[in-house]
């Protein structure tokens, strides 16, 4: 399984890799630590990305809404 790093993961979200750590640490995303560092695995890294961009595809229908 391949996994990315959580500043990977933080760059391919377009956010800051410590709002990837507290969701980290929340429990939200599904990663392993083997010492330190965190790794994500990819397929969890490909849901998340889905569902920002279902985010923005909603936030776009409600901005033409109003």
């Amino acid at each position: 399984q391949k996994f990315l790093t959580v500043q990977q993961f933080a760059d391919k979200l377009g956010v800051h890799r410590y709002a990837i750590y507290k969701r980290l640490k929340k429990g939200d995303i599904k990663a392993i630590q083997p010492g330190l560092s965190w790794l994500i695995p990819v397929r969890e890294a490909e849901k998340w990305t889905a569902r920002k961009v279902n985010v923005r595809m909603r936030l776009e229908k409600v901005k033409k809404i109003v």
